[in-house]
Order: C-alpha cells, then sequence, then structure tokens
C-alpha cells in the first residue's frame, strides 16, 4: 500500500514539474516577447518624434522664405539648426533601438541629407535676400524631399505596426496554450489522485479495522489471538510482526514468573548483607577521620616550614646581591688602583725627568751666575779710570787757570771731564751696590736651589715610591677582596641551591599531604555516597520485593 503511495506521489510530482516548466517557459516566452513588444514601441516613439521635429523644421523654413517673416529670420534659423540635430540624434537613437540594417532608415537618412543640404542652400539665399529663387528652391527640390522623407517614415511607423500586431497575436496564442495545457495537468492530477484515493482508502479501512482487533484482544491481556484475513503488504507485515512480538512476549512472561520467584528468594539475603554493608562503612568513616586530623597537622607543619624556608631564601637572595654589589665596587676600586699606580709611575717618571733636566739647568744657572763677580772686577777698573780721569780733570783746571782767559775753554772741557767722573763714580757705587745685592740674591737663590734639589731628591722621591707601592698594594687587597666576596657568592649561591630544593622538597610533602587529604575528604565523601547507596539500596531490596509481588499479581492475569 505504502508502494502505491509513492507511485502516486511521484506522479503528482511529475505533473507538477510539467506545471513548473510550463510556467518557467512561460515566463521566458513572455518575458522575450515583451523586450520585442518595447523595443517596436520605442522605434514607433522615435519615428513619431522624427515626424513632429521634420514638420516643425518644415515650417521653419517657410517661415524663413516668408518675406513679411524677415524680422525673425535668426530665430528660425537657430530653430531649424537644433530640430535638424534633434532629428539627427533621433535617427542615431532608432538605429540603436532597431540593432538592424534597415532600408527605408537608409532612404530616409538619405533623404534627409539632401533636404538639409538644399535647406542650408536656401538660407543662403534669404541672407542675400533673393526670395524669389529661395521661393523657387523650395517648391521645385525641398517640397520634393519633404514629400519623399513623410513617406519613408509613414513606411517605417506601418511597418513597426505590423511587427507589433504579429508579436500582439503570438504573445495571446502562446498564453492562451501555455494556461490550456496548465489546466489539462492540473485536472489530470486530481482525477489520478482522486482514483487512487479512493483505492487506498477502501483497503486502508479494512487493514485498519484488522489491528483494531488485535488490539482489541491484546487490551484484554489475550495473548492467544490470531488473525486468519489481512492484506499482504505493509500493514500486513505489521500484523506479522506483531504475531512474533506476541510470542516472545509470551516467553518472556512465562521467564518472568520463574524470576520473580528467585529475585524475591535473593531480596532477603540482600537485604541482610546491605546492613553488613553499613556498619563497616560507619568503621571505615571513622577511621578516616583520624587520618585526616593526623595529616591536617603534618600538612600545617609543612607549611610553617616552607614559610620560614622562603624568608631563610629571601635573606639569603639579599646576601647575595649585597656581596655581589660589593665584589663589583672591589673590582671597580681594583681598576682604579691600578689606572693610580700607572698614572703614578707615569706623574713620578715625569718628575724625575723634570728633575734632572732643571737640576742640569740649575746646575748652568749658578756657573753662569759666576760671571757677576767678573762684573764686580770691571767695576773696580772703571773705578781706578774714573779716579784717574778726575786727577786729570782737575790737573787740567790747574793748567786751565795758569792760561789764563786763553784757557777758559779748555777749563770748561775740564769741568765737564771731572763733573763726568763724579756722576760715573756716583754711577759705579750704585752699580756695585746693585751687583752686591744681585749677587746676595743668587747665592740664596744657589743655597735654595740646592736645597729644593736636595729635597726633591730625597723627599719627593721617596714619597712618590711609597704612593706607588700604596696604590700597588691597594689594588692587590681589592683584588683579594673581590676574589673573597666571589667565593662567599658561590657559598650563598649554594646555599641558595639547597635551600631551594628543602623548599620544593617541602611543598612536595605539603603536595602529598594536601593530595592525602583531599583523598581522604573525597574518601569520606564517597563513603558517604556508599552509605547513602547501601541505606537506599535497602529500601530498593524492599521495594523490590514488593515490586516483585505486584508483578507476580499482574503476569498471573495474562492468558497464554
Amino acid at each position: 500500500m505504502l508502494t502505491q503511495v509513492k507511485i502516486l506521489i511521484n506522479i503528482l510530482i511529475i505533473l507538477i514539474i510539467l506545471i513548473g516548466v510550463q510556467g518557467i517557459y512561460g515566463i521566458f516566452f513572455g518575458k522575450k516577447n515583451l523586450k520585442d513588444i518595447n523595443r517596436e514601441y520605442g522605434a514607433l516613439n522615435i519615428l513619431s518624434q522624427v515626424d513632429y521635429n521634420f514638420n516643425n523644421s518644415d515650417d521653419m523654413i517657410l517661415s524663413l522664405i516668408d518675406e513679411g517673416k524677415a524680422s525673425s529670420r535668426g530665430y528660425y534659423k537657430i530653430r531649424f539648426t537644433n530640430l535638424s540635430e534633434e532629428i539627427n540624434k533621433k535617427i542615431s537613437e532608432y538605429r540603436e533601438v532597431t540593432e538592424s540594417n534597415n532600408t527605408n532608415l537608409d532612404n530616409f537618412n538619405k533623404a534627409f541629407n539632401e533636404y538639409n543640404n538644399s535647406s542650408k542652400n536656401l538660407i543662403k539665399l534669404i541672407d542675400s535676400n533673393n526670395y524669389k529663387e529661395a521661393n523657387s528652391l523650395y517648391k521645385n527640390t525641398l517640397e520634393v524631399l519633404k514629400n519623399q522623407l513623410v513617406d519613408e517614415n509613414n513606411k517605417m511607423i506601418k511597418e513597426h505596426r505590423q511587427r507589433l500586431d504579429i508579436l500582439y497575436v503570438d504573445y495571446n496564442n502562446q498564453s492562451k496554450n501555455i494556461v490550456i495545457l496548465n489546466i489539462i495537468c492540473i485536472v489530470v492530477s486530481i482525477l489520478f489522485a482522486y482514483i487512487l484515493l479512493k483505492r487506498f482508502k477502501n483497503r486502508l479501512t479494512t487493514q485498519l479495522q484488522n489491528l483494531s482487533k488485535y488490539t482489541s484482544a491484546l487490551g484484554d491481556g489475550d495473548l492467544s489471538f490470531r488473525l486468519e484475513k489481512y492484506f499482504n503488504d505493509e500493514i500486513g507485515g505489521v500484523i506479522e510482526e506483531l504475531d512474533l512480538a506476541i510470542n516472545n512476549v509470551k516467553n518472556l512472561i512465562v521467564y518472568t514468573k520463574s524470576m520473580v520467584e528467585v529475585g524475591k528468594n535473593n531480596s532477603e539475603s540482600n537485604s541482610i548483607a546491605s546492613n553488613n554493608i553499613i556498619n563497616e562503612v560507619i568503621k571505615a568513616k571513622n577511621n578516616i577521620y583520624n587520618i585526616s586530623d593526623k595529616v591536617d597537622n603534618l600538612n600545617s607543619n609543612c607549611e610553617e616550614a616552607t614559610l620560614s624556608t622562603e624568608e631563610i631564601i629571601e635573606t639569603i637572595n639579599l646576601i647575595s646581591k649585597e656581596i655581589l654589589h660589593n665584589s663589583n665596587l672591589a673590582t671597580e676600586m681594583n681598576k682604579r688602583a691600578k689606572r693610580i699606580e700607572e698614572k703614578g709611575l707615569i706623574s713620578a717618571q715625569t718628575a724625575f725627568d723634570i728633575f734632572n733636566t732643571k737640576s742640569e739647568e740649575i746646575e748652568i744657572a749658578l756657573e753662569k751666575g759666576k760671571v757677576i763677580q767678573d762684573i764686580d772686577k770691571m767695576l773696580e777698573i772703571i773705578k781706578n779710570i774714573s779716579k784717574e780721569v778726575n786727577l786729570l780733570s782737575i790737573n787740567a783746571s790747574i793748567e786751565a787757570a795758569r792760561a789764563g782767559s786763553n784757557g777758559n775753554g779748555f777749563y770748561v772741557i775740564a769741568e765737564e771731564i771731572r763733573r763726568l767722573s763724579e756722576e760715573t763714580d756716583e754711577n759705579l757705587k750704585e752699580m756695585k751696590q746693585t751687583v752686591s745685592d744681585v749677587t746676595n740674591a743668587f747665592q740664596e737663590i744657589s743655597c735654595n736651589s740646592k736645597e729644593l734639589l736636595e729635597f726633591l731628591n730625597s723627599k719627593v722621591r721617596k714619597d712618590y715610591n711609597i704612593l706607588i707601592d700604596i696604590s700597588s698594594s691597594y689594588g692587590t687587597d681589592m683584588e683579594t677582596l673581590s676574589e673573597g666576596a666571589i667565593k662567599i657568592d658561590n657559598i650563598t649561591k649554594s646555599i641558595f641551591i639547597y635551600m631551594n630544593e628543602i623548599c620544593k622538597s617541602i611543598e612536595g610533602i605539603t603536595y602529598s599531604t594536601n593530595n592525602i587529604l583531599d583523598n581522604s575528604k573525597e574518601t569520606n565523601t564517597e563513603i558517604k555516597s556508599i552509605e547513602e547507596i547501601v541505606n537506599g539500596l535497602g529500601k530498593s531490596i524492599e521495594e523490590e520485593n514488593s515490586l516483585l509481588s505486584k508483578l507476580q499479581i499482574s503476569l498471573n492475569q495474562f492468558v497464554i
């Protein structure tokens, strides 16, 4: 029966698809037909505008050849030019709309170009006020071309109207055919569905009546009921499966009855066993409480030890940082001491070089200072000469006095020589005093220079050597201090590593105790759950015993 339903549904689907295909065909056909109709209407509209513009342009030509309208000649010329351009534009639009070669359009375009050229010649005649030839040109040429253009335009309009009539007829015929085919498919589908549904209804009613009888017997607990006649379809297959299922139920009921008896006997044994389990669970719960308290105390001690270890590690870290800082300072001071030693050596060498150089220069200066003694001797000689000159001047004065008036000039010279001698004597005294002062000062400088050289040689050289020795020993001490700091830092690092290992060990113990504590709590929770389960099991055993009794009563109601 379900196979027939599937066939019916497939046929209906095929008919619906046919209707849909016809609808799609109608849509595409209608769309194409409407496009063609719109194109023809567009072409007709353009041709109508061309006809209207051409009539207006011809009116402009007639106005131009009318002498009475000569004052508006400029307007008519501009209007004619604009209309001509508009006609050319519409012809181009028409060619694009039709999308094909059109003999009538070519003839119209050719005639319009001739009309345009003749109109331009006519305008030239009018511009020269030759209205007679202009009227003649219009009647002989332009009017003929006008009639030709009107004929060509009417031909194209007539052609497009004929195409529109054909398109409308074709569109109506196709629409009628599609509607008729759709109506036929719908009617056939309805008739076919009605026939199949009627047959399906009769057969389904019979099978449902058979199922109703079967279910009624089963509802009364009669497992021995069987249908003798039924259709061999899907419902018939269900009835056969029900027969097999009822046989299995019969066997199950028999087996269940035997198992109910066994279950009732086992429930009493299970009740006793559950009571024993509850007692053991209570003992285990008490033991876990004791373990949990001891582990909790151990965990507290481990936490205190962890805190103490962390404080020690923090202190060691601070000590290590301070030692490292001091080591860096010692290294820096060692570098500075080496720089001081190097600079001291350089300075000492420079000082000693200067000392040697200046010692030689001072010795030379002292040797040169002996020249002053020679100057003193020379001053004595000059003094003696001055005395002799003075004596000579006195003698000259005496001789001049003896000479009388003849010796006046010589007397003046003698007086000048004497005066010069006296001044020289005074200058020699001053120079001698100056030489004496210079000699004394030079002797003092000589003594001081010797003392300075002796001081530099004895005292300063020793102090430089002591300073260099101190710098060297200071650098050695800083190296020793830096090495000691590094050793102490290594020791503190070792202590830090050991303390970290101790801390990790304590953390491991703490973690283990926490796990034990958590496990004990989980175990306690599980034991409580077990206790609840066992208590529930006891209740379940009692309920099971009650249910088994009720089940036994229910099974006895079936007719096998």
